[in-house]
């Protein structure tokens, strides 16, 4: 198998099948490692066939992520988180990067365009300019994995490829105050509820995602 797909998820509904649409032709499995979703995630999930798994979330982000690697079978992974998606120009050129033999892991441009939602019009110049555009890497063999509790990224790479197809990171506001809040009580090492609490949080961000 060539390429796996996977995503870890609670309470995705609002952007699982947009990702699943954007990925489905391209990957030969979709690995879903859920911490709990109360909502229709899972069930999104299974009208794609993806393969399942449930592990409760341990306040560790590369355990979790580490969990979904060793359920993968592909020889290369495309990690994506469930409000990503990838411009077309990414899917023309993925067969001749899963074919090369140089680099073993590859850096995307990723736009936060939730920034742009801000309705301050200065605050939203600033923080798109500060972190509108960044690059992560989201596309590496099957022999990386994840390092750091928060914030975590893929290691144990030989050599780095750098890509400027873009990959859309766009959620709503309320979503990204939740995720802010959730990271401060990773850092405390607080206890959370977090399918109580992103309930809360998503039902006051029901918009249309396209």
């Amino acid at each position: 198998m060539k390429l796996s797909g996977a995503v870890i998820t609670l309470n995705e509904e609002l952007y699982l099948e947009r990702l699943l649409k954007n990925m489905r032709h391209h990957v030969e499995e979709f690995i879903v490692v859920d911490s709990g979703s109360s909502d229709n995630t899972l069930e999104i999930a299974k009208q794609y066939n993806c393969s399942i798994y449930h592990r409760q979330f341990e306040d560790n982000y590369a355990d979790q992520r580490n969990y979904a690697l060793d359920r993968c079978r592909g020889e290369w992974i495309l990690f994506l988180d469930a409000d990503e998606y990838f411009e077309a120009a990414f899917y023309e050129k993925l067969p001749s990067l899963l074919q090369q033999g140089e680099f073993d892991a590859f850096e995307v441009l990723r736009n936060n365009i939730f920034y742009k939602k801000l309705k301050n019009p200065l605050y939203r110049w600033y923080k798109y300019r500060k972190h509108g555009l960044e690059y992560q890497i989201k596309l590496f063999k099957a022999h990386c994995r994840y390092e750091g509790r928060l914030h975590e990224k893929p290691v144990h790479i030989k050599k780095l490829g750098r890509l400027q197809e873009v990959l859309i990171h766009d959620k709503s506001l309320a979503r990204q105050f939740y995720n802010n809040w959730h990271y401060s009580f990773i850092r405390r090492k607080k206890k959370f509820h977090p399918n109580k609490d992103m309930q809360k949080f998503n039902s006051s961000s029901r918009e249309k995602i396209r």
